[in-house]
C-alpha cells in the first residue's frame, strides 16, 4: 500500500477523530464517500488522468489494484490512505458489516475518463 502520510488520529471512548490537513502537491477538486456493504465489491473502473487520495473512515476494505506494473490485495483500516494513480483499475469490498471510505479526485468529473476494462493503448 503507497501511504502518503501518517495522518493524526486520536483514539479514545468515545470514538476516534482523524485530522486530514493540507495535502502537498494535492489539489482536491471534487471529493465523495462510498459506503460498501460486506463482501460487495465497489470500484471496478480506472481512470486515464484522474489521482485519488482514497482513505478509509469506517470499517476496515479490502483492495485489489491491478495496473501494467502492479497486481497488489492489500487491507486498509480507519486512517490508512493511499494513492490511486492513472491506469491502475481499482477494487474494493468490506471486510466488516459495513465500511465507507472517503475519495479526493484531482480532477472534476468527466465521464471520458471513467473505464471499466482496459484498452490496449495503455501506457
Amino acid at each position: 500500500m503507497k501511504k502518503l502520510n501518517e495522518f493524526k488520529k486520536m483514539s479514545d471512548n468515545r470514538g476516534t477523530l482523524i485530522v486530514y490537513d493540507k495535502f502537498e502537491k494535492f489539489d482536491v477538486k471534487r471529493f465523495y464517500i462510498i459506503e460498501c456493504i460486506e463482501n460487495m465489491w465497489r470500484g471496478e473502473h480506472y481512470h486515464k488522468s484522474t489521482t485519488q487520495l482514497i482513505s478509509v473512515v469506517k470499517g476496515r476494505i479490502e483492495v485489489s489494484l491491478i495496473g501494467r506494473q502492479t497486481n497488489e490485495s492489500f487491507e486498509m483500516s480507519i486512517g490508512d490512505m493511499f494513492l490511486q494513480l492513472p491506469y491502475h483499475f481499482f477494487t474494493f469490498r468490506s471486510l466488516e458489516p459495513t465500511s465507507s471510505i472517503l475519495v479526493l479526485c484531482d480532477q472534476e468529473h468527466d465521464q471520458l475518463d471513467y473505464y471499466t476494462q482496459f484498452e490496449d493503448s495503455n501506457p
